[in-house]
């Protein structure tokens, strides 16, 4: 809907070898089972800065509710 927003800002990466340990890890999260032949490499990301907003109202016509910003250094 767009009224809850999270935008990610840092370097990203294509894990081109599959890590058993972060499949692994993702899979019992989800109860899924993730396979790089079915649906491709993961896309590792390392934070910079972090943005969040949520709206309110129908399609947030309201304003917005809550803000936050979290940078990593």
């Amino acid at each position: 809907s767009g009224t809850d927003v999270v935008v990610v800002e840092g370097n990203a990466r294509v894990l081109t070898v599959p890590d058993v340990q972060i499949l692994d890890a993702y899979n019992t999260k989800y109860e899924w089972q993730y396979t790089y032949e079915e649906y491709g490499p993961l896309t590792h990301v390392i934070p910079e800065r972090i943005l969040s907003w949520r709206s309110t109202g129908w399609a947030g016509r309201d304003g917005i509710q809550e803000t936050g910003r979290w940078q990593f250094s």
